[in-house]
């Protein structure tokens, strides 16, 4: 509803209206004209204050806005100055690891649709993109790409035209407007990759972290052990040598415990340059072990098991299972069944099923069925090729109207407040050093940023507590296990590397930048896997959020293990061919990958990380939609939300044995777990004896 001069009137007075409505009584006593004519003057007064006070209210907001944004540019050029003061100091250019900039905008991409002008008709209320825009104008919405330090002076404002005014989405480092208030601390080590720009680092994100310091060596050589060199350098022992390392290697085993406490076989020993040997024994048994005398993991018949340096069972990759547990106890099964099915579970009542499925088209897509919340949950993948890695890539259930995606791509006429469910909740408290919510919401992109953080931590949250119960089972072996410091293939953070202000803004931005492609997704379906994987994502600045369990390699050749919510920024684009790609982490939990450290993972794992942003940017999309209006979210136009949502995809849904899938998946992870030990030091059984060849009597 407006008022006189065509603004809103707040929805504070209305509910206040339908109350006196409601408590005024059904037959008032009689009032002479007189009377009546000083109470309506008196009405006439108290609205003319009323909006008075809102005209101000408004007016305050302004000023705070004009202000804020004041404030943001001369922080930029503050930035801007430091930048050029530290890139003309000599010896900064010599840092190995410059941190690129923030401000992320992939490259435009190839065969997209986001250039095309689509019709966004905000309407009246406030819902609009930022404009005062009267009722019934009309906007033309203009989602585009842009580049990694682009910036644009004055982009966001409407340009200059007659007719339909133009909006242009922002350049990245101004493209969401900053919500005031964080809670949030700037992380130490915080600089500047460019004007307006903030470059994102963590505690320990000016050098890569490195190993940890080296452990005593459980061993000595003498160069008469050696009986050849390897061109990596790996020494090669005789006989001698080697019966002499593993002597002295099993006599600093006794002292450990658990699996570490039981001697290694006699075989063939070879030591590795960083202090590491490989021992082979018989019946193809492969021990890799640290230099400190612990077992690193040991291979045969194809199955590798991978051990912590406590003993304990941190991998298991076999033709038919992959097991991946990090040091928060949430573990990952992958089990592949003779069907060519999948079954990935996260928990006994979490994870998917997979399998490939023919739609109405003819097109072969993958689907999965996910348990999410003791919910099933059916999502479609596409697949494409890149660098010669078949890929996955997620199709959503809807695509919306170009008005719709407008109207969550730009900015609300002002910040709002939204309490979320999950305010007191057990996994809030948990991660609450880790996360926290914004204060107030300037857009949708930062609600959605929210969302998207909120649904990640939970879930892997409800992972770590579904787990609990398996750990306890374990407790026995657990305190059998020796308590040692870090191995020297072994990193772990040893506090938190929060998600900053920072890192939050540019994930906003992704989230902005992800609406554009979703709406030129949308009137170009059938290119969908060109508008926004990769290379479209695959560069520099971009940040990919951890989706499930993982195990990386840093470049130091050490390992260490990311977790759903770390968040790792993409150093450079990968060279062709290349199927993995080179990261650091900019924000990750304590025990994971410490924050800076260089790592590198599979071009497969950045994909479900781009998936799984996408999917649970999807299920956000649908909450904003279903809850516009409500609950302190601003309403969107009706022009947006009027057409119904058009389906992505047409495939029918599967209804796997879910649950028991899930369930039996992590009962065979235990088996393998407790059956590892036991088969790496078993008794090498004898080969049966060949029985005597029988020789044919002799004819006449």
């Amino acid at each position: 509803m407006r008022g006189a001069s065509g603004s809103m009137i707040p929805r504070s007075l209305l509910i206040m209206g339908l109350g006196l409505a409601v408590t005024t009584p059904a037959l008032p006593r009689p009032q002479s004209s007189q009377q009546q004519q000083q109470e309506q003057e008196r009405e006439r007064e108290r609205k003319a204050e009323q909006e008075r006070q809102r005209q101000a209210q408004q007016e305050r907001q302004r000023e705070a806005e004009q202000e804020r944004q004041r404030e943001a540019q001369q922080e930029r050029q503050r930035e801007a100055q430091q930048e050029r003061q530290r890139q003309s100091q000599p010896e900064r250019q010599q840092e190995p690891s410059p941190r690129p900039n923030n401000s992320y905008s992939p490259s435009q991409p190839n065969n997209s649709n986001t250039n095309a002008t689509h019709t966004y008709s905000p309407g009246s209320g406030s819902n609009s993109s930022g404009s005062s825009s009267g009722p019934g104008s009309s906007t033309t919405y203009t989602p585009r790409t842009y580049t990694p330090g682009s910036s644009s002076s004055g982009a966001g404002a409407p340009s200059s035209s007659t007719g339909p005014k133009v909006y242009v989405p922002r350049s990245a480092s101004s493209s969401v407007a900053q919500p005031s208030g964080s809670t949030n601390s700037r992380a130490p080590g915080t600089s500047t990759a460019g004007p307006g720009s903030p470059r994102i680092t963590g505690p320990a994100s000016i050098v890569s972290a490195g190993k940890p310091a080296a452990t005593p060596s459980a061993y000595s050589l003498t160069a008469s052990a050696v009986a050849s060199k390897t061109a990596k350098g790996d020494s090669v022992l005789t006989t001698a040598g080697a019966a002499s390392v593993l002597h002295q290697v099993n006599a600093a085993r006794a002292r450990l415990a658990g699996v570490n406490k039981r001697p290694l076989p006699a075989g063939q020993v070879a030591t590795h340059p960083d202090g590491s040997l490989t021992v082979t024994s018989g019946a193809g048994r492969v021990y890799n072990v640290r230099p400190n005398g612990t077992l690193a993991s040991f291979k045969q018949d194809g199955k590798v098991v991978g051990f912590t340096l406590n003993g304990r069972v941190g991998s298991i990759h076999s033709n038919t299972m992959d097991v991946t547990t990090n040091a928060h106890g949430q573990r990952t099964v992958v089990v592949r069944r003779a069907d060519k099915s999948l079954v990935v579970s996260t928990g006994p009542h979490s994870g998917y099923v997979q399998k490939t499925v023919a739609a109405t088209n003819g097109r072969i897509l993958i689907q999965r069925t996910y348990m999410v919340n003791n919910v099933r949950v059916t999502r479609v993948y596409d697949t494409y090729v890149y660098n010669g890695v078949t890929l996955p890539h997620f199709l959503p259930a809807f695509y919306y109207p170009s008005e719709f995606y407008g109207w969550a791509y730009y900015p609300w006429d002002a910040p709002i407040a939204y309490r979320w469910g999950w305010a007191d909740s057990p996994w809030g408290a948990y991660y609450s050093g880790y996360f926290a919510p914004f204060p107030v919401y300037a857009s949708p992109a930062y609600w959605l940023t929210d969302y998207f953080f909120s649904e990640t931590l939970a879930e892997a949250y409800q992972n770590i507590r579904d787990r609990a119960a398996a750990r306890d089972a374990q407790a026995a072996a657990a305190e059998e296990a020796d308590d040692q410091a870090d191995a020297d293939d072994e990193v772990q953070a040893q506090q938190d590397t929060p998600i900053t202000p920072e890192l939050k803004q540019a994930i906003a931005e992704e989230v902005q930048q992800q609406l554009a492609y979703e709406n030129a997704a949308a009137a170009k379906p059938d290119a969908a896997a060109t508008v926004d994987s990769f290379p479209q994502v695959l560069v520099a600045n971009h940040l990919f959020v951890v989706g499930q369990t993982l195990n990386v390699a840093t470049t130091d050749a050490a390992v260490c293990t990311l977790s759903p919510g770390d968040i790792l920024k993409l150093t450079d684009t990968p060279g062709d061919g290349a199927q993995t790609a080179g990261l650091f982490v900019a924000a990750g939990r304590q025990l994971d990958c410490p924050g800076g450290t260089q790592v590198t993972v599979a071009l497969q794992d950045l994909q479900e990380m781009q998936d799984s942003f996408r999917t649970v940017l999807s299920a956000g999309l649908q909450k904003l939609r279903d809850g516009q209006g409500q609950n302190g979210l601003p309403a969107a136009p009706k022009s947006a939300i009027a057409p119904p949502p058009r389906p992505a995809v047409n495939v029918t849904a599967d209804n796997p044995v879910l649950e028991a899938a899930l369930k039996e998946a992590q009962l065979d992870a235990d088996k393998a777990e407790s059956q590892a030990a036991t088969q790496a030091f078993s008794p090498i059984a004898p080969r049966p004896a060949q029985p005597a060849p029988v020789v044919p009597p002799k004819t006449n």
